[in-house]
């Protein structure tokens, strides 16, 4: 398996699990941890498997979708509850990641927005906004389907800056 043609995070295609590259075993090790439990979504995230602002974006997205779509009531206003139930333990997950706020507000927008529907529609409308949130990310280059190649290139550079850094206080010394 080529890290560098897997996605970082993607819904499984029967949106039965997410698929989380496990960026702590790389470069050495390429496991995609296949997730569906609420539980397992906060440990991947809290543990840093998902790494970088996108790819938590992204994972919050998929995870509040994928986990608000096992509520079960037909009832608007008690998925509403249980949605934010669901969003206030993920948000616990990483408390200083702007972007794991910022997907999991922007799905509970599209939910309170969506509640004079039913809630089957509703858990379609969220679905459709997660991978709204992927597209958004994907589309502003941030690499998140890609984040071997962009952590390589950043480290490259990094690599160049320091020995630019070095050869300079060596000139001036």
């Amino acid at each position: 398996m080529n890290a560098l043609q897997l996605d970082t995070v993607r819904m499984s295609a029967d949106r039965t699990h997410l698929e989380i590259l496990d960026q702590t075993l790389l470069p050495g090790t390429v496991k995609v941890l296949q997730v569906s439990k609420i539980e397992d979504i906060w440990e991947a995230i809290k543990l840093l498997r998902v790494r970088g602002a996108p790819a938590i974006g992204v994972c919050a997205g998929y995870a509040i979708a994928l986990t608000a779509s096992g509520i079960d009531t037909a009832d608007p206003q008690k998925f509403c509850e249980k949605f934010m139930e669901q969003k206030e333990y993920l948000a616990s997950s990483r408390p200083t990641a702007v972007n794991l706020f910022w997907a999991l507000n922007r799905m509970e927008r599209v939910m309170r927005a969506n509640l004079d529907k039913d809630v089957a529609q509703i858990k379609e409308i969220l679905f459709t906004e997660a991978q709204a949130i992927r597209d958004f990310y994907d589309a502003a280059g941030d690499c998140t389907g890609r984040p071997y190649q962009y952590a390589k290139a950043v480290g490259e550079g990094n690599v160049a800056l320091h020995s630019a850094v070095e050869y300079i206080k060596k000139a001036v010394v």
